[in-house]
């Protein structure tokens, strides 16, 4: 009964590490499919017409091989939520035992990083399929570490996900909160922190917990950004540098552009509003991309309306809307925690 949960828990953790492929985030859980004991009605009705429309898209869109390998990375994160679906109550409780277990011994080994750089080093070989001495030079130039991930943004949008995905669950760990924020801080991604300011919002404005966790980190949010304009610092300085840009441009993905080049995460704006979209595919950085992509946003804005309680249907645009930048799209328990904040109405089939 262990053995399904453990694994599980162990493949999301390590959803990172590299057996000598290119890629960077692996979806090892799907080895557990066949162990499947019972597949939910309404779960295989979403997948089945996910599919069809995934099926259909492939002959129309121009980048197809990129296409494919979303539509991969999609379904992946479906049959996670299948997994996670078909455990009971003992084994959903082992499973998010594991995931706590693993994230504080992550968080001992990036405080290890931090102290003797050898061991970021060492750790960071089975956690990157890229150029190793680049990463190692963007990672001294921000003094930060990876824990067991390629990059500060992917560790702490993995951590961020597993921290609000036990939250929302029956499974109590209040102590969790000590090794997310201290590997936040080690991670120092200025993703990572604004992830986890807007879950931490949504999780408030949801069902008003963590009323004082959310007050303290407003008051530390400020003092970061003291601190780092007195100091320096440079995740604080690009964020500044941000917000300025934002509003001499106007633009949120201009801004980025400029302060970082390199990032593909706000890509999608570029697109959106094209009289070609989406036929025109471009990578799908989310899983909100994804489906936003495969249905056509007009289709898609029509379909959340009809399926949206009345009195919810602000709040679920806000949620969809989050979910287009809640990157990378194999991340899937950012997702899922997004996932369970929406307000639909109830499915019946037979």
């Amino acid at each position: 009964m262990k053995a399904r949960p453990l694994f599980f828990g162990l493949s999301t953790a390590f959803m990172f590490l590299n057996l000598g492929f290119s890629n960077e985030i692996f979806p090892y859980w799907l080895l557990l499919i066949p162990f499947i004991r019972k597949i939910d009605k309404k779960f295989l009705f979403i997948i089945t017409t996910l599919s069809i429309l995934i099926l259909i898209n492939f002959f129309y869109f121009v980048n197809l091989n990129l296409y494919l390998l979303d539509s991969l990375q999609f379904t992946s994160v479906l049959f996670a939520f299948l997994i996670y679906k078909d455990f009971n109550n003992i084994e959903r409780n082992f499973f998010f035992k594991t995931l706590v277990y693993l994230v504080w011994l992550q968080c001992f080994v990036m405080i290890l990083q931090s102290i003797f750089p050898s061991i970021q080093n060492s750790v960071s070989v089975f956690f990157s399929g890229r150029d190793h001495s680049i990463m190692l030079n963007a990672l001294l130039r921000n003094n930060a570490v990876t824990g067991f991930s390629p990059e500060p943004s992917y560790g702490s949008a993995l951590l961020v996900g597993v921290f609000f995905m036990i939250s929302i669950s029956n499974y109590s760990s209040r102590l969790l909160i000590i090794p997310v924020i201290i590997s936040l801080l080690l991670f120092k991604s200025v993703y990572g922190f604004l992830l986890f300011y807007i879950f931490l919002t949504l999780n408030f404005l949801h069902n008003g917990r963590y009323f004082k966790l959310f007050a303290i980190l407003n008051i530390l949010v400020l003092l970061i950004l003291i601190y780092g304009l007195t100091t320096n610092f440079s995740s604080v300085l690009r964020l500044i540098e941000f917000i300025n840009q934002l509003y001499e441009t106007g633009s949120i993905y201009d801004a980025q552009k400029l302060v970082s080049p390199d990032s593909t995460r706000l890509d999608f704006l570029n697109f959106l509003g094209s009289f070609n979209f989406p036929f025109n595919y471009n990578k799908s950085v989310s899983f909100g991309v994804f489906i936003l992509q495969s249905l056509n946003y007009i289709i898609f804005i029509f379909m959340l309306i009809f399926i949206s309680k009345t009195k919810y249907l602000f709040w679920n645009f806000i949620i969809i809307t989050i979910s287009l930048i809640t990157t990378p799209l194999l991340v899937w328990p950012l997702i899922f925690y997004l996932l369970k904040l929406l307000h639909f109405k109830k499915i019946k089939i037979q």
